[in-house]
């Protein structure tokens, strides 16, 4: 693991017109549930819709959640490939969690 140290400049606000929506990935392909989509916890949809629409440099989304199943439910967020791709999986936990324990506080995140 690298113990290189850097700064990230995230602007945050309102701008003066609206925007415009960006395409997003469908939620099958940012996920991996044991039993398919079907067997898919409320909670677990919640965070990765929630991750679907984070911020990613380029709107690439280069990530991905795996649920993994035992006492405790858990969560293993992987980065996918690019430039960014650690920063943006940084982005897309914070929202995964915001939106899951919005619906349930008995999970965790699970390490490799």
């Amino acid at each position: 693991m690298s113990t290189e140290l850097g700064q990230i400049h995230l602007a945050l606000g309102y701008g003066e017109t609206p925007g415009s929506g960006h395409k997003v990935k469908p939620v099958s392909s940012l996920c991996r549930v044991p039993g398919g989509p079907a067997a898919m916890p409320e909670w677990f949809s919640a965070g990765v819709r929630a991750a679907q629409l984070a911020p990613t440099a380029m709107n690439q989304q280069a990530f991905s959640f795996e649920l993994v199943e035992g006492e405790v439910p858990g969560v293993r967020a992987r980065p996918g490939l690019g430039p960014c791709a650690r920063i943006d999986l940084g982005i897309a936990r914070c929202h995964f969690e915001i939106g899951a324990r919005t619906v349930s506080t008995g999970w965790r995140w699970v390490r490799r």
